[in-house]
């Protein structure tokens, strides 16, 4: 009876297995479905862009902006699509999402293929056009975030790039190529012609302790300049580093305040005080324009002091009056070392900077490049990536940077902070370039890949006239080497 009981049981328990669905079945229908609507949705966004014709920046054209798989907001489908990325309808958001705050109504400009893959090799992405750029003042400005802690993450090294067009770019790279430190220091084509240069003095004068460059043309001095703004003339200052690209304050590049980009469109190596001029100044070795600029998103998001620094690299220009036809302003008058700063357990410990000073364009001495003396007290730090300064400085001297006894650059002077040891009164602040930030900024400027420009006549190829002229114009660096 029991055998019996048992055989009709099994015969029971097969019947129900015949008729019931297996939900593995059911799991891969699901999943083919959700295959055939995403190869469904790629299809119709296929179809309704065209990539090789390009993305035109109109959302009554294009769409609205979307959210990238990689957290990125794009200003359109197509923009995404187009360099491979997957999105989902409206930006990503979050504080300081330009993307989501700008209205491209209007603005029929296509963006090419070409565009969107200049700065590919970079990792960089065309996320959107900026057509609204900040006018306000530069101004060094008293920091109220607690300064013994950091708001570091790591989204906030992701690198905003903005061209001289507008075109913005994004890259998340986080790892960047090692070299050695320091980097190399390089007097400029201009050395040439100008025997005997004086090495850098320190100048402690009073208890302001700061005085006037007497000479902007001499090295290291012709490395430092003005930087120039739609709006201004030497709104802060900026300092060769490479061939190409010069080290500055990210907060001259980005009004956090506006959440607006600056429009920067050049540089005056050098530029002096001349009463003599119908503007009071000169500029010794003419401008360079801009090409585009770099900084942190961090910077963008939320305005942190530890992320107030960016580099800014410039168009070729002709010199043709000076022997040289085209090169970039660091190989004609010469740019900077830069070095890694160290870190003890999260705040920056390096002796070098009880020998520094600072030297730029405050506004209280209009169009005059002034250079602190030593500072008064020894720099310290209470957080990383980050110091405490008192150096003189006053608002105007934004982006210029923090420099050795040796012509190192160790990091920017970006402004002032309530004191944080005697929670009184005022005290200067800069963001220095520890390891991690050393790495990025010579990528920025691009000392993984550059040397100096001795040579420019080979750019004339085959035409054998101007080649010689060049050659004869250029006899020390061309044929003598």
């Amino acid at each position: 009876m029991f055998f019996s009981v048992a055989s009709e049981g099994a015969v029971i328990s097969k019947r129900r297995l015949r008729f019931r669905k297996p939900r593995s079945s059911n799991r891969m229908r699901n999943m083919w479905n959700a295959l055939l609507l995403l190869l469904l949705a790629i299809a119709r966004a296929a179809a309704q862009y065209n990539c090789d014709a390009g993305c035109s920046l109109d959302p009554t054209v294009m769409g609205q902006p979307v959210c990238g798989a990689d957290g990125i907001s794009y200003a359109n489908g197509c923009l995404a699509l187009c360099q491979g990325i997957k999105f989902t309808a409206g930006s990503c958001g979050g504080e300081g999402d330009r993307v989501e705050q700008m209205d491209l109504t209007g603005q029929t400009e296509v963006i090419t293929r070409e565009i969107m893959s200049r700065f590919a090799k970079e990792s960089f992405r065309f996320v959107t056009k900026e057509i609204d750029f900040s006018r306000n003042p530069i101004r060094d400005f008293v920091h109220n975030s607690n300064v013994f802690s950091s708001s570091l993450s790591p989204d906030g090294f992701d690198t905003v790039r903005v061209t001289s067009e507008g075109y913005k770019f994004i890259s998340q790279v986080k790892s960047f190529a090692k070299i050695q430190g320091p980097t190399p220091s390089y007097e400029g084509r201009i050395a040439e012609n100008q025997p005997g240069l004086r090495k850098r003095k320190l100048v402690v004068v009073g208890e302001d302790t700061r005085t006037m460059v007497p000479d902007s043309t001499i090295f290291p001095y012709r490395t430092m300049g003005g930087l120039d703004f739609d709006f201004s003339e030497s709104g802060c200052t900026i300092t060769m580093i490479s061939p190409t690209s010069g080290i500055t304050a990210a907060h001259c590049l980005y009004d956090r305040a506006a959440k607006k980009p600056y429009d920067v469109i050049r540089f005056a190596p050098g530029r002096y005080y001349n009463p003599e001029q119908s503007d009071n100044t000169t500029e010794p070795f003419g401008t360079w324009d801009v090409d585009y600029t770099n900084y942190f998103k961090g910077y963008e998001e939320s305005g942190d002091e530890i992320y107030d620094m960016g580099v800014v690299t410039f168009k070729k220009r002709r010199r043709r009056f000076l022997g040289i036809f085209s090169v970039y302003p660091g190989d004609f008058v010469g740019y900077l070392s830069i070095d890694r700063v160290g870190e003890d357990n999260a705040n920056v410990t390096d002796a070098r900077f009880s020998t520094m000073t600072i030297t730029g364009y405050p506004y209280d001495m209009k169009h005059k490049m002034i250079t602190t003396g030593l500072c008064s007290t020894a720099p310290f730090s209470t957080k990383p990536k980050y110091i405490y300064h008192t150096c003189d400085t006053t608002p105007g001297m934004s982006g210029a940077v923090t420099l050795t006894s040796d012509n190192i650059v160790l990091g920017v002077h970006n402004g002032a902070h309530n004191n944080p040891i005697t929670q009184s009164g005022t005290i200067n602040g800069a963001t220095v370039l520890t390891p991690e930030y050393f790495d990025i900024v010579s990528s920025w400027a691009g000392l993984t890949s550059q040397a100096p420009q001795t040579c420019t006549c080979s750019e004339f190829g085959s035409r054998r006239i101007a080649r010689l002229l060049c050659n004869l114009r250029n006899f020390g660096a061309c044929l003598a080497r």
